[in-house]
């Protein structure tokens, strides 16, 4: 009996998520914020119109959601693919939103530190895949 409850905890560990993985993540979530982040501090210094924001939003969205529609209709498995490409596309048109907002002089930092959070990212990853196999 005690060597079935140590196989079976043995499963469990290997079926949780990995702290390389997690750390993937947590890299890719913190570029993302970083290319934010010169919008946030002019927002807190009161700098960005309200309703530029809500039109710059819901134009991503709505940009977003419609060309991840597409795309996902165009794949194979279109019952699956069609809503799944939806939402990303809508995330990711929220995000292109925000960044349209950047004014010039700050695109170059917004990008520069996005750009170094996604080598991050691609390092973090084929470090992960090259240990864990």
């Amino acid at each position: 009996m005690g060597e079935m409850n140590g196989a079976a905890e043995e499963g469990m560990v290997r079926k949780g998520f990995s702290l390389s993985g997690l750390f993937v993540l947590m890299t890719a979530c913190a570029a993302i914020v970083a290319g934010f982040t010169p919008l946030v501090r002019l927002a807190g210094e009161g700098r960005v119109d309200g309703f530029q924001l809500s039109v710059s939003l819901a134009t991503g969205f709505l940009g977003g959601l419609f060309l991840g529609l597409i795309v996902g209709l165009l794949h194979f498995r279109s019952t699956l693919a069609a809503p799944i490409g939806a939402g990303t596309g809508a995330v990711v048109g929220l995000a292109a939103g925000l960044v349209a907002l950047l004014p010039q002089g700050l695109l170059v930092t917004s990008a520069l530190t996005t750009l170094i959070g996604s080598a991050m990212v691609i390092g973090v990853a084929l470090i992960h895949r090259r240990v864990n196999g």
